[in-house]
C-alpha cells in the first residue's frame, strides 16, 4: 500500500480479489464495489475498475473526500456476477497518517 497522509488526492489502490483457491475470475462481474470504513468509523462506498479480469485484479482511487481521517481504515470488496451470485472479500486494511 502506499504512505497515504489525510487530505492526499488520487492514490490508487490495486486489489487482488482471491478466495481460498486463488484470484476470482471478474470476467461476469456487474458490479464491483467496495465498503470503507474510516478510523472514526464513518463509511463510504466506491466502485472499482477491472484491471486484470482472469486474475482478479481491480483498482479504486481515493480522493480527499475519502481519506479525512487520519488513522486506521478498512474495507472489503464485494462482486455481483451475472449469474446473480455474489462473492466478499477478505477485509484489507491501512493507515491514513495526519498531516504535519
Amino acid at each position: 500500500m502506499s504512505y497515504i497522509v489525510e487530505g492526499d488526492n488520487g492514490t490508487m489502490f490495486e486489489v487482488t480479489i482471491t478466495d481460498a483457491a486463488g484470484p476470482v475470475d471478474l470476467t461476469t462481474a456487474t458490479t464491483i464495489k467496495a465498503r470503507f470504513i474510516r478510523a472514526n468509523f464513518s463509511t463510504f462506498e466506491k466502485s472499482l475498475a477491472v484491471v486484470d479480469a482472469v486474475k482478479g485484479k481491480c483498482s479504486v482511487d481515493m480522493t480527499s473526500e475519502d481519506v479525512v481521517v487520519a488513522g486506521k481504515y478498512s474495507f472489503q470488496v464485494n462482486v455481483a456476477f451475472s449469474s446473480g451470485s455474489r462473492f466478499s472479500s477478505d477485509i484489507h486494511r491501512f493507515v491514513v497518517n495526519p498531516k504535519l
